[in-house]
Formats: C-alpha cells, sequence, structure tokens
C-alpha cells in the first residue's frame, strides 16, 4: 500500500521527522533525521525510535526506550479544552491585543483558565504550565509579579476596557440591564459600601451592573460602581458609557417601589417591572367574573397559552397576564399544602398541651382554604408596571420580560460557575481589572451555552461538562515532537456533535 492511500485517520499523526510505516495490516510511527553518508556521499535517512501504533482513536504511543546517549524525553499535557475555547473566542483575543498591546494574551488566558477551573491568580502559571496553550502562546509571563503589575495597569485604563467591550458588543436590537453585588473583603477599596444584598446580608459590597443582549444570549457589558450609589442613576450612566441607545430596565418584585419607579421616569430609563400580587394596582375584577371576553386577547408562549389585559390605575401604564396552566399547578399546590398542613398539626396536637387560641393562632400562620379563597384570583398571573418610548405588543412585553430569566443566568454563572461572587483585591484598579477578566470569562461561557442551545444539546449536557470532557484530550512530546493522544470514545462523540 502506497502512503498516498493510507486512511485519512492515518495520515493526520504524519509531521515534519516522522514516517509511518504499514505492517500486517497495522500502522506505526516512527521518529526519522536525516544525515550525510560521507563514504556514499548522499543523504541517507536514519530510524531514531519507534513512536508508536497508529488506531482509529489515536495514537498508541510505545514505551520509550533508553538510548546510549539519553533517555526519551516525553511530556503530556491538555490541549482539546484550551484549543476549544480559543477557536471559539478569537475575536476576544484580537480586540484584548489592539486595546492591550503588551497585556492582551495575558488577559486571554486568565479568562480561559477562569472559565476552565475557577482559577485564582495563583495558580495561573501552572494550567499555563501544563496546557498546550503554551506551545500556541509561548512565553507569556504568568508569574506572580507580572500579574500583580497587570492588575494594577490593566484596572487604570477603564477606557480601553470599554472600549474593547464596544468592540465585542455587535448592534443588538434591544438590551436588558440590571445590578448584582460582590462581596469585597478589602479595607483598602474606595467603592465598596456597606449595604444589604439580595440575600439581605449587610456586608461591604461593590455592585456590577450588566447589559445583557436577549437575543444572543451573551452579557454584553459591564460597569462597576459604590455600593451604596442610587441605582438608576448609576444605570443611566452605565448606559451613556456604553453607548447603547435602546435599553429596557428589568427588575424583580423587590425592586418596585414608588420611589424606584418615580427615578426611572426622571432619568428617562424604559423599564418593565412586575408587582406583588397583593399591590394596590392590580386588577382581578376580569378574573373573578371567569369570562375571557373581558381580556384584550392571547397568545402563545413557551406552549402555554397567556391571556392579557392592559389597563391604566394612578398614572401607570399595566398589563395583567394569565396563564392558566401556571394557575392550575398553584391551586393544586396551595390545596396539597393545606392538605399537608392538616395532617402536621393533627400530629403536633396530639403531642403538644396548647390552648384552643394558640392552635389558632398557629392555624393562621399556615396555609388554609380561607387563604386559598382569597389568593386564587391571582393565582397564575402577572402584573407589569411598564414605561417604553418604542411601542410593543403584550406579548413583546411579557417575552421581554421572561428574558430576565437570561439575566438571572447571566449571575449565576458569574457567582457560582466563576466562583466570582467574593473580591480578595485589595485595591480599585485591582478590582476593576479582575472584573474585566471574569467577565471575558463569563462571554466565553455562554457562547458554549449558546452552541449547545443552537445545536440541542443543552438538555444532556451544560457548559462544564462540555470542557470536562475535551480536558482529557491531551498531546504528547517525545523527543521533541508533538503528536494527539489517544481520544476517549466519549470526548471524540463530544467533539463530533459540535462540529456537525
Amino acid at each position: 500500500m502506497k502512503t498516498k492511500d493510507y486512511p485519512s485517520w492515518v495520515l493526520t499523526h504524519k509531521v515534519k521527522g516522522t514516517e509511518i510505516r504499514h505492517f500486517n495490516g497495522r500502522f506505526y510511527l516512527y521518529k526519522v533525521s536525516s544525515f550525510w553518508d560521507k563514504e556514499k556521499k548522499k543523504s541517507r535517512k536514519k530510524t531514531e525510535c519507534l513512536l508508536g501504533r497508529i488506531t482509529e482513536e489515536g495514537l498508541k504511543a510505545s514505551k520509550p526506550r533508553l538510548s546510549e546517549e539519553k533517555a526519551s524525553q516525553i511530556s503530556v499535557v491538555e490541549s482539546g479544552m484550551s484549543d476549544y475555547i480559543h477557536s471559539q473566542n478569537e475575536d476576544i483575543l484580537e480586540a484584548l491585543t489592539t486595546h492591550f498591546p503588551s497585556q492582551g494574551k495575558a488577559l486571554f488566558l486568565l479568562a480561559m483558565f477562569r472559565l476552565a477551573y475557577q482559577s485564582p491568580l495563583k495558580n495561573m502559571s501552572f494550567y499555563y504550565e501544563n496546557s498546550f496553550i503554551k506551545e500556541v502562546f509561548p512565553k507569556v509571563n504568568l508569574g506572580k509579579n507580572n500579574l500583580t503589575a497587570l492588575l494594577k495597569e490593566v484596572g487604570t485604563q477603564r477606557s480601553s476596557i470599554s472600549e474593547c467591550m464596544k468592540e465585542l458588543m455587535g448592534n443588538p436590537s434591544y438590551v436588558l440591564i440590571d445590578q448584582t453585588h460582590v462581596i469585597s473583603l478589602s479595607e483598602q477599596m474606595t467603592c465598596n459600601r456597606l449595604g444589604y444584598n439580595s440575600q439581605r446580608s449587610f456586608e461591604p459590597q461593590v455592585n456590577l451592573l450588566f447589559i445583557f443582549s436577549p437575543q444572543h444570549k451573551v452579557p454584553l457589558y459591564y460597569r462597576m460602581v459604590a455600593g451604596d450609589v442610587r441605582e438608576t442613576k448609576a444605570l443611566k450612566i452605565t448606559l451613556q458609557e456604553s453607548g447603547i441607545q435602546e435599553a429596557i430596565v428589568i427588575g424583580d418584585k423587590g425592586f418596585y417601589s414608588k420611589e424606584n419607579v418615580e427615578n426611572l421616569s426622571k432619568e428617562g430609563l424604559d423599564y418593565i417591572l412586575p408587582i406583588r400580587r397583593s399591590h394596590s394596582l392590580c386588577e382581578y375584577e376580569l378574573i373573578k367574573k371567569g369570562n375571557k371576553e373581558l381580556f384584550d386577547g392571547f397568545f402563545a408562549f413557551d406552549e402555554r397559552i397567556i391571556w392579557y389585559k392592559k389597563y391604566k390605575k394612578n398614572g401607570h401604564d399595566l398589563i395583567l397576564f394569565l396563564d392558566n396552566k401556571l394557575k392550575e399547578q398553584e391551586e393544586k399546590d396551595y390545596l396539597l399544602r393545606i392538605k399537608k398542613d392538616e395532617k402536621e398539626e393533627i400530629t403536633h396536637t396530639a403531642t403538644t398541651d396548647l390552648t384552643t387560641e394558640s392552635r389558632e393562632c398557629e392555624k393562621q400562620k399556615g396555609n388554609t382554604l380561607e387563604k386559598f379563597y382569597e389568593k386564587q384570583h391571582a393565582m397564575g398571573t402577572i402584573t407589569l408596571d411598564y414605561s417604553l418610548k418604542k411601542e410593543k405588543t403584550p406579548e413583546e412585553i411579557f417575552t421581554c420580560f421572561k428574558s430576565r430569566n437570561e439575566v438571572e443566568n447571566t449571575y449565576d454563572a458569574y457567582k457560582n460557575i466563576l466562583e466570582a461572587d467574593t473580591s480578595y483585591m485589595q485595591g480599585q484598579a485591582q478590582m476593576e481589572t479582575w472584573s474585566f477578566i471574569n467577565f471575558l470569562a463569563l462571554i466565553m461561557y455562554f457562547r458554549i451555552y449558546k452552541q449547545l442551545l443552537d445545536k440541542e444539546m443543552l438538555k444532556k449536557y451544560a457548559p462544564k461538562d462540555i470542557l470536562l470532557f475535551l480536558e482529557h484530550i491531551k498531546k504528547m512530546k517525545i523527543n521533541d515532537t508533538w503528536m494527539q493522544a489517544e481520544i476517549t470514545k466519549k470526548s471524540q462523540t463530544i467533539i463530533d456533535m459540535l462540529r456537525t
């Protein structure tokens, strides 16, 4: 069999300084070199050693033999995961090297290792040394002293950080803006302030404002502000800095208040805000009447029928949405809780000496049929207070509000996947750089998320699963020659699915 007729999975292993040989239906890879034969006065080939047998699963390396001169040098490093992240984010690398010519590659690698390993700064050099990415980006200094200098320098260049994010942003049709917090344990920070967070804990914190594209399912922009800065003012300044024209503030029920609505209106910000079901602005009369003709119409969302009614009250534009399927589920859950509470009460009464008055007080605290009758009309509903410069249909408003789930996914990934909910950075500049690195890692994460979603793989694999499988793909260096190590069947399956 001629070399040109070898299968493609064999020929992929042919690199400079090697030779493929075919014996008894098997393929072997040898390390070869050439030398000048003085007697015959011509160049001749010298076989140095057997590198291994080539199979469809990869190269099965042979055990190195000790030569008379020196032992064969072998090293194994990770390659699959870093190669994948690199290939998916070349535009990020380009933007970084444009705006940070001397630090761009380092910033890219730091973001990569934050995504892959949630690595603290002290371990970055280790992951770099044990990855094939070092061969792609040689001589990048991720040592402690260099990283300390990088954090201080990059963090003072907010304009460059901003321009880099703008370059990656594209042209989204509209965006959502919201904020979260990061606990800061540094006493030297100027922007951390004591305050209550969403978990109602009172701790020193820095607020991070995120701009998110529901269309592309990726964060676009961030800005770090002091923990005690008025939120609505910070939102407006963040939008001005980003250059984004059409943005909508999407809050949760905890954000809704008369003061916040007034501030949003004062700053000229578009908003869509949910109201607690017990709020005086909520109207349930048409639901009580049970006549669907009283609604303005309906639409389908996620294979569910959503009825809607627009109305005005006390100067507010409002829409009531009713999800019948959700209503049935909430009613069922509440009634089952009543039965559960009744059983627990019987058990509790039998073992505890309570007065009749005490029992009645305990009953009031739990789920009762009387409370069910009071709440049933509000079940399955969402009432939104909104103000939009560009008119949107009720379906568009509802869809826009529901995309807040993607924003919540961003916060979850930032705090739990990247484990960036607490910062130990000792200065303002360092904190800025660290936030930027985590933001880049967040973009990388959601690009994997979007790819899995598009390929209908998300129900089976999470982004971290993909990185874990790819991490098992290695490259081997034998006597200064790099080659692909064997690939597990599972990892190869993942690769094939991502490529299709």
